[in-house]
């Protein structure tokens, strides 16, 4: 005659083990998602995006864009190869965007527009100055981040007890 215990642990077993696939699954994920974030965030969290739209283009060649750290200091051009071309027409406008990977967080920056015309005459947008600032949140980043990694492992340990 078997063995009664033995005939119960062998049904609760498939079950039980399904469900410690599904805990190390999750805690793995879970620190897969903190890797993936710590990547997404180390990439592009400190960065501006500055966009501008026109009218139209009258003999438009392009445009240049300059940027200046707080309310005192020169304007400095983005890069030293920043020119962009002019897209819009003499009855139609454009949207352009430029994104600036070189801020730091918690700082405040201004940006100058330049249009430079077919004719080589620039003409500065002086009145009409750009302002961002780059909001400083490394510390909540940082704790989402923890957090991830602290649950996906106390899952993983977790699975190994069930």
């Amino acid at each position: 005659m078997p063995d009664i215990e033995n005939v119960k642990q062998t049904l609760e077993r498939p079950g039980r083990d399904r469900y410690r696939l599904l805990v190390t699954a999750l805690g793995g994920l879970w620190l897969v998602l903190a890797l993936a974030l710590w990547g997404y965030w180390g990439k592009y969290a400190s960065r501006v995006e500055v966009t501008w739209e026109t009218a139209t283009e009258l003999e438009t060649a392009g445009f240049a864009l300059y940027r200046r750290e707080g309310d005192l200091g020169e304007f400095v051009p983005v890069s030293e190869d920043y020119f962009m071309e002019s897209r819009g027409g003499p009855t139609n406008g454009a949207t352009y965007r430029y994104l600036d990977d070189q801020v730091e967080e918690g700082k405040t920056y201004y940006y100058l527009l330049e249009e430079i015309e077919s004719d080589g005459s620039r003409q500065r947008f002086d009145d009409d100055l750009l302002e961002y600032t780059v909001v400083d949140n490394k510390w909540p980043r940082t704790a989402v981040i923890v957090l991830c990694c602290l649950f996906g492992t106390g899952l993983l340990f977790a699975s190994k007890r069930l």
